[in-house]
């Protein structure tokens, strides 16, 4: 255990439903400054003297959340009127970040191919090219595969989620390219699908909640607060210190984040700090009082 670190970021969390409550402490400086009190299974802990706070940022939950990407596969009408040519074999090929791949340069890349029958229709060949894709994808579980609304939809899977654990292993946005081999008609080579069908961007249905950063930026603050050295010699750890995380990524938060510095005597700017609040409802007369001390508060 480390606690001669200086942390120049707080992180608090309100929220009763986890035992842990921010408020405005009661006892306010003749000046106006004021400090918080946190209440967990800790304790009671008192933050430092707020004052000269420099800028005030809310975040709402809605703004915090990353959306998955996705990419929607449509036949071209401008090819054989939209229909599949027959004896043309359809390919696509999806490629994202290698699962345990070495770095960023490391892709894996799922290849689906449908050959196109007389009996094959536009609807048809997506189906089973939707299957083929689900087929592959299932090695690594990132992507999934389906047909929707006349369209082959490709979109990260929850796996992200699922196997997340703060500071170990983040919830993440997959990026993943999308590209399909030309077909022949009339002796021409051509793109049997609409140019946007290549297009991987973000969703409007699907994303990933930003309590998931949150947690694990609660992680990397008890971490700075002295447990530096938690994990170490995985899997035989002896302390867990899991116990203390008050984040519950089920739930939103807004996120208050006051950038401040002390005054006085052997001060300066550079000895300039945050806190940061995750809070579930309002903090008490938090805004009141940030607003006394002349502070303006930008939400976005």
């Amino acid at each position: 255990m480390n606690f001669s670190t200086n942390q120049v970021l707080h992180f608090y969390v309100n929220d009763p439903a986890t035992n842990s409550v921010v408020a405005v402490g009661s006892k306010k400086f003749a000046d106006g400054a004021f400090s918080l009190e946190v209440s967990d299974n800790t304790g009671v802990l008192r933050s430092d003297k707020i004052e000269n706070v420099m800028w005030v940022k809310k975040a709402t939950a809605a703004n915090q959340a990353t959306p998955y990407m996705e990419a929607n596969i449509q036949f071209s009408a401008d090819v054989n009127e939209g229909a599949p040519i027959v004896g043309q074999n359809y390919i696509v090929r999806v490629s994202y970040p290698s699962v345990g791949g070495a770095g960023i340069e490391a892709w894996a890349t799922k290849t689906a191919s449908v050959y196109a029958k007389p009996s094959s229709t536009a609807q048809s060949v997506l189906e089973e090219l939707a299957t083929a894709l689900n087929e592959a994808f299932a090695t690594d579980g990132v992507l999934v595969a389906e047909v929707k609304d006349s369209s082959l939809n490709i979109t990260q899977s929850d796996l992200a989620t699922k196997t997340f654990e703060a500071g170990v292993r983040p919830a993440y946005a997959v990026q993943f390219t999308v590209t399909a081999a030309r077909v022949v008609e009339d002796g021409e080579e051509v793109d049997w699908a609409t140019e946007d069908s290549f297009k991987v961007t973000p969703s409007t249905e699907s994303s990933i909640s930003g309590s998931y950063k949150l947690a694990d930026m609660e992680y990397f603050a008890l971490g700075e607060r002295g447990d530096e050295y938690r994990m170490m010699g995985w899997p035989n750890v002896a302390f867990k210190s899991k116990d203390y995380y008050k984040i519950d990524v089920a739930k939103d938060y807004d996120v208050y984040t006051i950038h401040f510095a002390a005054v006085g005597a052997n001060a300066n700017h550079k000895m300039e700090k945050e806190i940061v609040i995750a809070t579930v409802g309002e903090v008490a007369g938090l805004e009141a009082a940030l607003q006394a001390l002349g502070a303006t508060i930008e939400t976005k």
